[in-house]
């Protein structure tokens, strides 16, 4: 059998955002519930691996970095924040972001069971996530799991 690491990023609406407590469980359903699906949603899922903790270990394991694998309700000022110090890691050089997703889809291949993981998604989803939120102003989700 094994495990399943899957990650969510996504805008939540405000209304509920300012309702719900993420770190109650309750609370953290509910969120998930109201999250968003459209060009700011990401998620992703690998066998016998955690995706998540890859992103960190080859974006940088301090920082934003660190804070988007818990379970986060970040305001829009906040996910501006983490955009602007993940975007300088990924996006600041071409050839360093290519570095970065062979990195993970190397990380991949060792630690899990997912022949076709999209790595180049894995690095790019959650400044897609970042981004959304920032340019709509809207509230962001981050869940982390393990099932």
């Amino acid at each position: 059998m094994g495990i399943l690491g899957w990650w969510v990023i996504g805008p939540v609406p405000r209304s509920v955002a300012v309702s719900a407590n993420p770190l109650d469980s309750e609370g953290l359903r509910d969120l998930l519930d109201h999250v968003v699906e459209g060009p700011g949603f990401f998620v992703t899922a690998a066998r016998k691996c955690l995706p998540f903790e890859i992103f960190v270990e080859i974006v940088g394991p301090t920082g934003q970095a660190r804070s988007l694998t818990d379970s986060v309700l970040w305001s829009p000022a906040e996910a501006a924040e983490a955009l602007a110090e993940l975007a300088t890691i990924i996006d600041s050089d071409p050839a360093a972001r290519a570095q970065l997703i062979r990195r993970a889809a190397d990380a991949v291949d060792t630690q899990g069971d997912e022949p076709d993981y999209d790595a180049e998604e894995l690095i790019t989803g959650p400044l897609r996530a970042l981004r959304h939120a920032v340019e709509h102003d809207l509230d962001l989700l981050a869940v982390a799991a393990i099932n």
